[in-house]
């Protein structure tokens, strides 16, 4: 079977129209945010958002020349501030917005000892910043807000083509969706393939299928 990078960079390469649009959601260090990028075989409009002030200095090196739109931001189903709660040790990729819950039982060598306010928009507030009208493929790592991506960006994601989202079975964070709860939020998509090992389910949208 595929991985989610082979599925990702796939449907970047072969994607229709003149142009590809790829939204990046929780971008970390920009190791997938550079691989996405250059599995295009056209113009490509990518827009990385991360929320950790701390990682976003590591992601904009990272990237380089390259001409990705980075955007400091939680995602979320309002325009607000919000309590970003610091994952630290070696998963300050697992800050989030939703406070830790199963995850402190799962990775107990990853701590949450600290906090910080953070901008946060909405999915389609994002897609409006930018001027994105279609959506090739989501790639959504954001720690358990899930559930407000979905809750902020139905416009959007009624002109999605293809999410891949991490989602996991059991409530790592306080009230984020499981992976059950997030099929029943999105009754339009197709789900493809998925990844139990790393919590990624990937989808298709029927609609534009």
């Amino acid at each position: 079977m595929k991985t989610e990078r082979e599925y990702a960079t796939e449907i970047i390469a072969n994607a229709p129209g003149p142009r590809v649009t790829v939204l990046e959601l929780g971008a970390h260090h920009g190791n997938d945010t550079v691989l996405l990028y250059d599995a295009a075989t056209k113009p490509i409009t990518l827009v990385a958002v991360e929320a950790d002030p701390r990682n976003v200095p590591i992601l904009e090196r990272r990237v380089g020349r390259r001409q990705v739109n980075i955007l400091y931001a939680a995602v979320w189903n309002r325009a607000s501030k919000v309590i970003l709660h610091l994952a630290e040790g070696r998963g300050d990729g697992s800050s989030s917005v939703r406070k830790p819950l199963k995850h402190l039982e799962h990775f107990p060598d990853i701590s949450f000892t600290g906090a910080v306010e953070v901008a946060a928009m909405t999915l389609d507030g994002i897609a409006e910043r930018y001027g994105i009208e279609q959506v090739d493929l989501i790639w959504c790592d954001i720690q358990g807000a899930e559930r407000n991506m979905i809750a902020g960006g139905a416009k959007t994601l009624a002109r999605t083509r293809w999410l891949l989202t991490e989602c996991d079975r059991i409530e790592m964070y306080e009230g984020q969706a499981t992976r059950d709860e997030l099929l029943e939020l999105l009754p339009d998509w197709e789900l493809i393939a998925e990844w139990p090992e790393n919590a990624n389910l990937l989808l298709r949208n029927r609609g534009l299928a």
